[in-house]
């Protein structure tokens, strides 16, 4: 066991002999190979192989779906504030 964490500079100059050059445990579930999202899926989040491209077209129109639900309700606040200016 190594009494610095992994990231501190310290421990990767006098690496534990029971981990790998990942950091991991030798014998540990990690060892092999690291955890990705593809282990980590969720019903909520499931992986994807998305390419850089694809993210980034989703991520667009996801910024373009909350810009025009915010759009609208600021349409329908400026709606509000303007019947109660006439009401008064």
């Amino acid at each position: 066991m190594s009494p610095f964490t992994r990231d501190d500079a310290r421990y990767w100059r006098s690496q534990p002999a029971d981990h790998n050059q990942a950091g991991f445990f030798i014998g540990g579930p990690e060892a092999a190979a690291p955890i990705t999202a593809r282990l980590a899926q969720t019903p909520v989040c499931p992986w994807t192989p998305e390419t850089p491209t694809v993210a980034h077209a989703r991520m667009n129109a996801e910024r373009a779906r909350r810009r025009m639900l915010i759009g609208r309700r600021l349409a329908f606040m400026e709606a509000i504030q303007g019947l109660k200016g006439r009401a008064a």
